[in-house]
């Protein structure tokens, strides 16, 4: 539980990475985006502690156009995905989304980090690249965070998986999420109806 919640804890502080990443000129933008978040963070600190629920429209404004969030779900869900018609996975997307969002923002008011820098994109193959980060924490230890890339359908870089000290995005949900399906007999309803429920009672937008 506790290396789970350092993975979303570190996630939501680098996951501002516009697209056209493949350009190095962008690694100014990330940087200067990646400060942009912390510089807002902490001017608005009070009022966030005070009503946490007001952080969460602006992580939707700068997380979710960045992610993939199709392919992300996609890489989760595996072999289940195929046997999911596609209203019910557009509904897995959308709860995914929101816990997503939810515990992302949750994380974010207790950074305490001393700046973000960022390294050159890496070709990966296949039409994906990788892009490293470093987070460099309060008592000045560095942590590596790892984010994998690949154009959509509009030919913009999106964000599918992050890789935090060995920690996949993609992996960790899908070995959650694979035990739910597998005594569910790959009912994905169940598995996003269970989402939903979690959802609701955490007040996710």
């Amino acid at each position: 539980m506790k290396r789970l919640q350092t993975f979303t804890f570190f996630l939501v502080l680098c996951a501002f990475i516009p697209s056209a990443l493949a350009d190095e000129d962008a690694l100014l933008v990330v940087k200067k985006t990646g400060e942009g978040v912390v510089e807002a963070l902490e001017k608005n600190r009070k009022r966030l502690e005070a009503e946490p629920t007001s952080l969460f429209p602006i992580i939707n404004q700068l997380i979710i156009p960045n992610f993939n969030f199709d392919r992300t779900s996609k890489l989760i869900i595996g072999r289940h995905w195929k046997k999911a018609n596609q209203e019910q996975q557009e509904r897995f997307i959308i709860e995914f989304r929101k816990l997503l969002v939810h515990t992302y923002g949750t994380a974010l008011l207790h950074y305490q980090g001393g700046g973000i820098s960022y390294e050159a994109p890496r070709d990966m193959g296949k039409g994906r690249t990788m892009v490293l980060s470093k987070v460099v924490l309060k008592e000045g230890n560095k942590l590596p965070i790892k984010y994998y890339l690949k154009k959509d359908q509009t030919e913009q870089w999106k964000i599918y998986d992050v890789n935090i000290e060995g920690i996949s995005l993609v992996i960790n949900y899908r070995n959650e999420y694979n035990i739910f399906l597998l005594r569910h007999d790959s009912n994905l309803d169940a598995l996003t109806d269970m989402l939903a429920e979690r959802n609701l009672k955490a007040g996710a937008q």
